[in-house]
């Protein structure tokens, strides 16, 4: 049984940009405009939809030396169709840095979401209530993690 309809209309651009031979920034960026037409919660938006999410990722290269960070956000999202409860949006950065040693021995170092950033991506419950003992049941993103690698190819 289908409890709500939903309309959704949404943008998005993906380019990439190469400044010098060096130099290049990817970038992504989807706007959603999404509503719930029918039912009990009609007029909110659907749950976990984020209205905008982004990705951008500069990168600079010279020789065997290849640096750059990926950037990710997201705007905030209600956890359920009721819209009581709101995950906050957040930006999480994953820098790298690759070293060609030779043609078969490379090096990287690498983090992800370095600055440690609370991201939740969907929760269970709907509202928190005054007075209460409150437990919300929720999904986070991956917190700070931080890898060396060597890669032999042959």
């Amino acid at each position: 049984m289908i409890a709500n309809h939903y309309r959704s209309f949404g943008l998005e651009i993906e380019t990439i940009v190469k400044l010098s031979k060096a130099f290049t920034i990817n970038a992504s960026a989807t706007l959603t405009d999404a509503k719930i037409t029918q039912g009990a919660n009609q007029g909110n938006f659907p749950r976990r939809q984020s209205p905008f999410i982004f990705t951008l990722l500069p990168s600079y290269t010279a020789g065997p030396l290849s640096i750059g960070v990926s950037t990710i956000g997201t705007a905030g999202s209600y956890t359920q169709d009721v819209n009581q409860l709101k995950m906050r949006g957040y930006v999480i950065f994953n820098p790298y840095i690759n070293y060609r040693f030779s043609s078969f021995l490379t090096g990287t170092i690498s983090g992800n979401n370095i600055t440690n950033t609370l991201g939740l991506t969907e929760a269970e419950d709907s509202s928190i209530t005054d007075n209460a003992t409150n437990i919300v049941r929720a999904r986070s993103i991956t917190g700070r993690t931080i890898s060396a690698s060597l890669l032999l190819t042959f």
